[in-house]
This record gives structure tokens, sequence and C-alpha cells, in this order.
């Protein structure tokens, strides 16, 4: 009867082990693939400043002014960093490691790493902000127009790009909160 008894409470420990094991794994599938979506976001993002960099470096004998010049190479200065800063961001969340690390430590991690992401992000805002501003009067002088010149430029024109870029910042910032919430509460259940 012990012998039964001990061979019972064997299989139950190693049930239960099994089971740690799974959940663990199953969590970690989850975060990656979650991660996932903030990251196809950011890289869509990387391709974009790339294609767009690309873009000012070919047409950039077609700007005749110092100062847009100038202009130009801060803006691709500037396509150049915002991926950088984005895929910094986004590879310091996915290297949190959750199984090797004890519950307390992974949630450690976690939150500091998420407190890095946000500021990262908005580092990214502010210089995207930037580079709008500054990406407007560069492309109206690679079209050989002058700013001041182009009807409702500075009435109707950047206050729309404006009001886009804010509803898109905006959007994005919440679709990534909401990710990392969803995140940090799977790993608090864990």
């Amino acid at each position: 009867m012990k012998s039964n008894w001990d061979e019972m409470s064997k299989r139950i420990e190693k049930q239960e082990i099994l089971n740690n094991h799974l959940i663990e794994k199953m969590t970690h599938q989850k975060y990656k693939s979650k991660l996932e979506k903030i990251g196809n976001s950011e890289y869509i993002g990387i391709l974009t400043c790339y294609l767009a960099a690309t873009y000012l470096i070919i047409n950039f004998t077609k700007i005749e002014e110092f100062i847009f010049q100038l202009l130009c190479i801060i803006t691709i200065l500037l396509l150049f960093t915002l991926p950088i800063i984005s895929l910094k961001s986004l590879r310091g969340m996915k290297n949190i490691s959750i199984h090797t690390a004890k519950y307390s430590e992974t949630i450690k991690t976690f939150m500091h790493r998420k407190m890095k992401f946000y500021k990262l992000q908005r580092i990214n805002m502010i210089l995207a902000f930037l580079l709008l501003i500054i990406l407007l009067p560069v492309l109206a002088s690679i079209y050989g127009k002058d700013i001041n010149s182009i009807t409702n430029f500075w009435t109707i024109i950047v206050p729309v790009f404006i009001a886009f870029f804010a509803s898109f910042s905006f959007i994005t910032w919440r679709y990534y909160s909401k990710i990392l919430k969803n995140l940090e509460k799977e790993l608090r259940d864990l």
C-alpha cells in the first residue's frame, strides 16, 4: 500500500511539473506572438523610413538652396535614426527570459523594459514630429516650389499633416499599450 501511495505521489509530482512546464511554454509562445504584432508594425515603419531616405538621396541634386540641402541631410539622418530607436526598444522587450528567471525577476525585468520601451517610443514620436516639420519644406524644394507660394500651405496642408501625425501616433500608442498591458497581465497570472 505504501509503495502504491509513493508511486502515486511521484506520478502526481511529475504531472504537476509537466503541467507547469506546458503553461510556461504556452505563455512564452503567447508573449513572443504578441510582441511580433508590435514588431510587424515597426518593420513596416522601418521599411517606410528607408524608402523615404532612398527617395531623398536620389533627389538630393534637385535641391538648390543650401538651407534646404541641410534640412534634407537632417531628414535623411532622422530617417536612419528612427528605425534604430525602434529596433532597440523592441529588442529590449524581446530579450526578456521567461523560462530561466524567477517569477518576481521576470515581472521586475518586464516592468523596467516596458518603461524603457515607452521612453524610446516617446523619443521616436518627438523625432518623427520633427521629421514631419522638416520634411515638408524639403519635399517642396525637391518639386521646385517655394513653400510660401503654395496655396494654403500654412493654413491647410501643415495642420492636416499635424492632425494625421497626431492621430496616427495616438492610435499606435494605444495599440502598443494594449499589447503590453495584456502581456503584463499574462505574466502576472503565471
